[in-house]
């Protein structure tokens, strides 16, 4: 789904924040498939409000090792969907409903991770596609409404009726995605709920912001709370050494461009004003299998089927085609004549021949303002999924 991060100004709610879920563990006809345990069963289905249920399952195309795993039951996702509504979802005021787009979306997404973490994704009243374009031309760039409210109080209501295990009386682990607009929402609440608080940083598994514009100093370094233009005062970007272990606790973000694309520049998802800060870039292959430097490394896209999506993707069983190695990327800066500092994921390889149908969002041309956004989270969600899987089991073996 395409979309931006840009904002406009709302009036005020008229009323407080409201808490309504796409998809939680136990959930009537839940969307994401899972019992109250987070368990998918024998055959894991998605369901769509109108019945229409669909396979959760990851095939692999050609040699690969497939994904990895690991014991996560003591962990769990929160997702944010990204921009889906045409329209007012709902009018203001009003709790949110599931339509058929935010399923698509979230299955689309984070569909693979249901099996690896309890998935609780939250409805919320944002911005429209028509409201983003309108801040497209006005150069609007704030956020009035209330729907990232309603995100902060949904995952309040986690931590206060969820997170606590009611057997073994401890807190559970969190894992934090969202992306394009939901990538502001996650921003907003790790700000909110996590950024410097040490009771929730602790079960801070992993953070995903993705295709949103998470500013960091341009030395990669998040700063100690004295640093007003960067996003998080102490969550660190990850990072990983060779040798060194997975790392937990941290941020990892990019926007994706096609390496055949001009250089992103003013406009951009990923240009700042100044080289001082930039958008933060980190490639989650590399968190797998570190490198010397911002090397240029294999990734994995895992892409919905025609089953999953009712059109677009390859026509193949199963909910998703996972592609061990079929594109490679690295993070990229550069510096424009005026200082303007722009970092991105360049992505390298055949789009259009990976997926054999022009209408997929991988197959949007690279070139423009916006890259590849619509598909940032496909182009490495194998990665991903294996990154989250190795981020539990760290955790879950140091924590107390």
């Amino acid at each position: 789904m395409l979309a931006t991060v840009a904002t406009p100004v709302h009036a005020e709610p008229e009323i407080g924040p409201q808490v309504a879920w796409l998809c939680r563990p136990g959930l009537a006809e839940n969307p994401c498939g899972q019992d109250r345990d987070g368990e998918l069963g024998d055959t894991p289905r998605g369901r769509f409000p109108d019945g229409r249920t669909v396979s959760l399952q990851v095939s692999t195309a050609g040699p690969g090792s497939g994904t990895a795993s690991a014991d996560s039951a003591d962990v769990d996702c929160f997702y944010v969907y990204g921009t889906t509504d045409l329209l007012p979802n709902p009018v203001q005021g009003t709790v949110p409903q599931i339509r058929p787009e935010h399923v698509s979306m979230i299955l689309e997404q984070a569909g693979p991770l249901l099996g690896r973490c309890r998935m609780f994704a939250p409805l919320y009243r944002q911005d429209t596609f028509i409201q983003l374009a309108v801040n497209v031309v006005t150069r609007t760039d704030s956020y009035e409404g209330p729907g990232f409210d309603d995100v902060v109080a949904a995952f309040d209501d986690y931590w206060s009726r969820d997170n606590l295990d009611p057997v073994t009386g401890k807190r559970r682990g969190v894992v934090l995605l969202g992306h394009s607009q939901g990538s502001v929402a996650i921003q907003n609440l790790l700000r909110a709920r996590f950024d410097g608080n040490p009771e929730t940083t602790a079960q801070l598994v992993g953070a995903l912001p993705m295709g949103g514009k998470v500013r960091t100093p341009a030395d990669r370094v998040t700063g100690g709370g004295t640093d007003p233009e960067s996003t998080f005062q102490h969550l660190p970007l990850c990072a990983r050494e060779i040798g060194a272990p997975i790392p937990v606790g941290c941020v990892v973000a990019y926007s994706a461009y096609a390496a055949d694309s001009s250089t992103p520049g003013p406009g951009s998802m990923v240009w700042n004003p100044g080289s001082e800060h930039r958008t933060a870039c980190v490639n989650p292959a590399t968190l797998l299998r570190p490198t010397a430097g911002e090397a240029v490394v294999p990734i994995s896209p895992v892409v919905a089927t025609r089953a999953l999506t009712g059109g677009d993707g390859p026509d193949l069983p199963g909910g998703f085609v996972r592609y061990p190695g079929a594109l490679s990327a690295s993070c990229r800066v550069a510096t424009d004549v005026d200082g303007g500092t722009s970092s991105w994921l360049q992505v390298h390889g055949d789009l259009s021949a990976l997926l054999g149908d022009a209408a997929h969002p991988l197959a949007i041309p690279g070139s423009g303002d916006l890259g590849l956004h619509a598909a940032d989270i496909t182009l490495t969600l194998g990665d991903l999924t294996d990154l989250v899987t190795a981020q539990a089991a760290r955790w879950h073996s140091t924590r107390p």
